[in-house]
């Protein structure tokens, strides 16, 4: 105990402390198991984790921790300045550590290929960083690594093969970052992974049907790369998927049948990439939250998927964007049997036909972007149904008539369109709710005289 109570007054003395957060470390104590952010093995009563985060210290890791001999978390996490390469010495003689967490401070430079060397380590995290370069080799030495965390960083460079050999892995977290290549064939070999993290990066090149080897994935996020080629048939292997993202890359064909394996998905986007044939008619058996297929090259009508849409996925679905493809035929009417549907984009498309009166049984829908299609007719008096309406677009279509007064009990509409083409129509539309609204109080008024 009182090489821990020496080992953090020499850390202590390193570093900046221009908060006094901490003050309560005293030399004079016995033990430092209550000091702010240091906690104790109660077993043993030695220091087994340091949590300094947000303490806005700074100034470098020396020797002093050293002394820690059961220290298993260290996290330096938010708001704090250190100096990075006096740490990659030292701290890979800390052969305790479990976790070390320095996400969210200044450091820069390139990763310290040291850390390899700590043979216990579980958990990495140097995100929202100023690293750069490339991974250094060796990380096949962390064999007890569950999760790494590199993301918002200056990362450049392919990921190593290596990683595919630190098979207790949970969580891969690469995002925001300049890595390029394509993805290493190895990570077929990470079982138990449920969290790849990949966006915002310049990958490149096919997805192979490797991937259905990752059967544990919860969350696949690809958005914004630049990968290209089918979307492989292996997917469908990934039966605990939740999240599927891999909008923003230059995917191309149809999607694959498989897909209608999932049975835990909750969001899929497939948004902006190049996807072509019609609108797969498994997409709403799979009971998912989100559906998100916008700006791709898809045709063909929306019957196919609600007429086979079973009714227990009708109350899970919440946004459905369906826009800027090539989809034709009518807004189908069984679209108000998705009572809670929140966001309904239909943009940019060639649909025709009457907007369907159904809309309005869609009480807690907060979107409504039908614009720039061929849609004739009026706007449906059962608009008013719509009671959670926030923002209606109908514009740049082939509608006529009037809006109707009911939409005032859409209290909550604060976007209406606003194009100029449709400008003058709205203008004497809403002068008419307005003089509504003057006569029925004036009536009002002169009945209580």
């Amino acid at each position: 105990m009182v090489n821990d109570v020496l080992g953090l007054i020499d850390f202590k003395a390193d570093i900046q402390d221009p908060n006094g957060k901490l003050v309560s470390w005293n030399e004079d104590d016995d033990s430092p198991c209550n000091w702010i952010g240091v906690k104790c093995n109660p077993i043993y009563n030695r220091v087994s984790e340091l949590v300094l985060d947000g303490f806005a210290l700074s100034g470098w890791i020396g020797k002093a921790l050293l002394q820690l001999q059961f220290l298993r978390k260290l996290s330096l996490a938010k708001k704090s300045y250190w100096e990075l390469k006096p740490w990659s010495c030292r701290l890979r003689l800390c052969s305790t550590l479990a976790a070390i967490n320095f996400s969210s401070n200044q450091f820069s430079g390139s990763l310290p290929s040291g850390n390899w060397s700590l043979k216990g380590l579980r958990l990495l995290d140097l995100s929202n960083n100023h690293l750069d370069g490339e991974i250094p080799k060796g990380i096949e030495g962390l064999n007890n690594l569950r999760a790494i965390n590199l993301q918002k960083n200056k990362f450049t460079g392919a990921v190593p093969d290596g990683i595919g050999s630190c098979l207790l892995l949970r969580s891969i977290a690469f995002s925001e970052n300049s890595f390029s290549g394509s993805l290493p064939n190895p990570l077929q070999n990470l079982a138990l992974c449920n969290g790849l993290n990949l966006h915002k990066n310049k990958f490149s090149g096919v997805v192979l049907e490797w991937l259905g080897q990752m059967r544990s994935l919860e969350t696949l996020d690809l958005l914004d790369n630049s990968f290209s080629g089918w979307v492989p048939t292996s997917i469908g292997n990934l039966q605990s998927l939740r999240v599927l993202n891999i909008s923003m890359n230059a995917f191309t064909g149809s999607l694959p049948e498989s897909m209608i394996n999932f049975q835990n998905l909750l969001t899929v986007d497939l948004s902006q990439n190049s996807l072509t044939g019609s609108l797969p008619s498994w997409i709403l058996k799979l009971g998912v939250q989100e559906i998100l297929l916008s700006g791709n090259r898809l045709s063909g009508s929306m019957d196919s998927i609600f007429s086979s849409s079973p009714v227990n996925s009708h109350p899970k679905l919440l946004v459905l964007d369906l826009s800027h493809n090539a989809l034709l035929g009518k807004v189908p009417s069984a679209i108000g049997d998705f009572s809670s549907l929140r966001v309904l984009n239909l943009y940019r498309n060639s649909l025709k036909g009457g907007i369907p009166a159904s809309i309005g049984d869609l009480k807690a829908l907060d979107i409504l972007d039908l614009s720039e299609n061929r849609l004739n007719g009026s706007i449906p008096l059962e608009i008013e149904g719509a009671i959670s309406l926030k923002e209606l677009r109908p514009e740049n279509n082939s509608l006529v008539g009037t809006i109707p007064t009911s939409i005032q009990k859409c209290s909550s509409l604060t976007s209406l369109a606003n194009e100029k083409s449709l400008q003058r129509w709205l203008d004497h539309e809403l002068e008419v709710m307005v003089n509504v609204h003057e006569v029925r109080y004036e009536y009002e008024k002169q009945s209580q005289v």
